[in-house]
């Protein structure tokens, strides 16, 4: 517990490959798990920490995202600056066929 707060790392219980540690990296079945729980922590957390680089993690836009999406503050672990994630929605084709 950090200051009142109960910290929930992801992937901190969980074994993985010696591919999938020096990649940082979880694909297939397994990926879609893990994704899941985490977005359940997300649902019932106060607020979310990402650790810098976070940009570059599909999975870290993602879990971001979910938390902007119910009000909740997301926050950089080493500044506890806000941080945010700006998406853009294409849908469908732009140029119409032509």
């Amino acid at each position: 517990m950090a200051q009142g707060f109960s910290v929930i790392i992801p992937g901190d219980d969980e074994e993985h490959t010696i591919t999938e540690r020096l990649e940082w990296r979880v694909v297939g079945p397994k990926r879609g798990a893990y994704m899941f729980r985490d977005f359940l922590h997300i649902l019932t957390a106060n607020g979310v920490v990402v650790l810098r680089g976070w940009q570059s993690s599909p999975g870290s836009k993602a879990e971001v995202l979910v938390a902007q999406e119910i009000g909740l503050p997301v926050v950089e672990w080493d500044t506890l600056e806000p941080v945010e994630l700006e998406v853009t929605t294409h849908v469908g084709r732009t140029d119409h066929g032509e």
